[in-house]
This record gives structure tokens, sequence and C-alpha cells, in this order.
């Protein structure tokens, strides 16, 4: 089904709902995550029987994911239901798991992996317009009081998809243009908390290193459509061809893998 090259010691790989052991490439059946949480249904989110949060008649509403404890809601309300509007990105909120006041966090695009949390505190790419190599930043935020502030904005680059990661967050960033998104160069960069830049990787002209995950002190992310792994400086792969969640849009390309350790 996925073309594998065995490489010990970097764990498995989540596909399709299929888990591939990196290191004999042996296939085996993973069951699909638990449900239970908060679900959009109709023009609201409910939680436990409770809608927390409506949309007004004509809008929709986005369910953004919570925090890892659970208490904090994410989510965004589409104005006229326009798909047209939310591609170039909508305003996020936090609501409590109870119920209550809501809080702004920040505009940006609405691909689930332009957000991470890092423990109790939220990092996000903001930045209104569709065109993901312009006009991308890096906010955080955190609960309870959710006071938005730049980690890092530089407007020779643009960010992307992020993952956590020691002392900061591991970002995709291409320099910022335009007419970029045609063909994104995407790097990853280390991002520290007082927004210090380290570049990770160099992929050869023509290609982008995307969809970044750190897990277990290893940096897994896709190039030319196959998972590849940074560990100790030293890089590993192909590991893996893995499928696209959907067609790239504007530069954005959706990787569908997870890995465990």
């Amino acid at each position: 089904m996925f073309a594998c090259v065995p490489h010990p010691g970097l764990g498995a790989a989540i596909v399709n709902h299929v888990r591939v052991d990196l290191a004999t490439c042996k296939r085996s059946h993973a069951p699909p995550p638990a449900s239970g949480g908060p679900r959009v249904a109709g023009q609201a989110i409910v939680f436990h029987g409770k809608a927390l949060v409506s949309a007004r008649k004509g809008d929709s509403i986005w369910l953004a994911g919570t925090s890892p404890d659970g208490r904090w809601i994410l989510y965004s309300i589409d104005r006229f239901a326009s798909a047209s509007v939310a591609e170039d990105g909508l305003p996020v909120r936090a609501i409590r798991a109870a119920g209550g006041h809501s809080f702004p966090i920040a505009t940006g695009l609405v691909y689930s992996s332009y957000r991470t949390w890092c423990g109790g505190r939220l990092v996000m790419t903001a930045g209104f317009d569709r065109e993901t190599t312009t006009n991308k930043w890096l906010v955080t935020s955190s609960p309870p009081g959710w006071k938005t502030r730049v980690l890092v904005r530089n407007d020779r680059r643009a960010f992307g998809s992020l993952t956590c990661a020691r002392d900061g967050v591991i970002v995709q960033s291409a320099t910022a243009s335009l007419e970029g998104f045609r063909s994104p160069h995407w790097a990853l960069w280390h991002v520290a908390w007082d927004g210090t830049l380290r570049r990770l990787t160099s992929p050869p002209n023509g290609v982008s290193d995307e969809s970044p995950e750190y897990v277990g002190g290893v940096l897994y992310f896709v190039r030319s459509g196959s998972l590849h792994a940074l560990r100790n400086g030293r890089l590993s792969g192909p590991l893996l061809r893995v499928p696209r969640m959907a067609p790239t849009f504007f530069g954005h390309t959706d990787w569908a893998y997870t890995v465990t350790r």
C-alpha cells in the first residue's frame, strides 16, 4: 500500500489508519481516535449536550480544536458561510468547555497544522490572505487571559505549518513573496520563545520540507511526498511515501501522517 524503506529507531507512522513500523516496514491496523469531544451541530458547537457557542442565521461555525487538558475549545465563525472568505482566514476565539465568555486570539488560515500547543501555550500562524507565502507570522497566547503576543514577525519570511519542539516551535518557512505560493520553497526553522530563528533544513531547489512533527526528540517532515526524519543533525529518508489529505492550495499542502514513538 505504501512504499517504505526500513530505518531502525524511528518509531512508527500512521497513514490512513495503517500503522507502519519504520524499523521493519511491517503494517498493522491503527484504530481511529476515540470521539466524544466537542462537535459542530448545525450552527453551534455542542459539548456534553450543551451548546457553547452559536453562529447567527446565515453564518457557519468551525471547530478549531481543544486545549490539551480539554478545558478550552477553539472555534471560528464564518460570516455569511462564505467559503471564499474562510479561505483568506478567520478570527480564532477560545471559550471554556464549561461555557461562558469567549476570547479573541488572532486571525489566520483555518488549516489545523497552523496551530500547535506547547503545554498550556498555544502557538498559531496568523495573518489574513489565502496566499501562504506572504503576510504570515507567529503569535502565542494562553489561558485563562488569552493575551496574544507576537512570537516572531519578519517581513522577509512567511511561516506555515508548525509543531511544538524543545525550547520553542519548529515551523515551515519560505521567503516572503506575493507570487511565491505558486512554487514555494519551504524549509524548516526553529523559533525560540524569544523569537530567535535558526534554520534546520535546506531542501534542494524546487523541493519543500513541509508538515513538521517533533516526536521523541526527532523531527519528522515530508519532502517530495516522502516522510523524512532529522535526528541529532542527521537526515534519514525517504522513509515512507505518504498521501496528500487534499490538493495543494495557494502553496499549502496537508500531508496525511502522524508519528508514534
